[in-house]
């Protein structure tokens, strides 16, 4: 499955998006955060560093249908820019609050996700693509629709 993520890069977006995307964050550091599953589970992908990002429990329902292995585009100023495949996932507060303390009125980013195979260098127009995208009506998009959200 093909997930889409909202990651306007700009305000805290950005800065977000530089904190946990662009810098991984070592498994020691954030550690402390995790519970004793949760850091096996990312002990299993035998990797010490990690790509993290966090939906709010506004985007529950589509967190849930993440899966490993699925492909996530990340998409901001009508454009896809970034892709990478989700690697694990798990809900930790604690976690969402020591790497995005500044979140909005929605809540914190606690539905969080790891991601391997980041590219970072894509340039896809959204309008282009839309004809390929389906809504969970089943249409297609029209290329005037834009993605709110994930």
């Amino acid at each position: 499955m093909i997930h889409i993520r909202p990651a306007r890069l700009e305000r805290v977006v950005k800065k977000h998006w530089e904190d946990t995307i662009l810098k991984s964050r070592r498994l020691d550091e954030i550690s402390p955060y995790l519970t004793t599953d949760e850091v096996e589970i990312l002990e299993k992908t035998n990797k010490k560093e990690f790509i993290l990002w966090g939906d709010t429990n506004g985007n529950i329902s589509e967190w849930n249908n993440l899966k490993v292995g699925d492909l996530v585009l990340f998409s901001g100023f009508n454009k896809y820019h970034s892709k990478g495949f989700i690697e694990s996932k798990f809900v930790n507060r604690d976690l969402a609050l020591f790497l995005w303390p500044d979140h909005w009125e929605t809540g914190p980013h606690l539905n969080i996700f790891t991601i391997n195979n980041l590219y970072t260098d894509m340039d896809v127009s959204i309008p282009r693509t839309n004809k390929l995208i389906y809504t969970k009506k089943g249409e297609p998009y029209k290329e005037t629709n834009r993605h709110q959200g994930a």
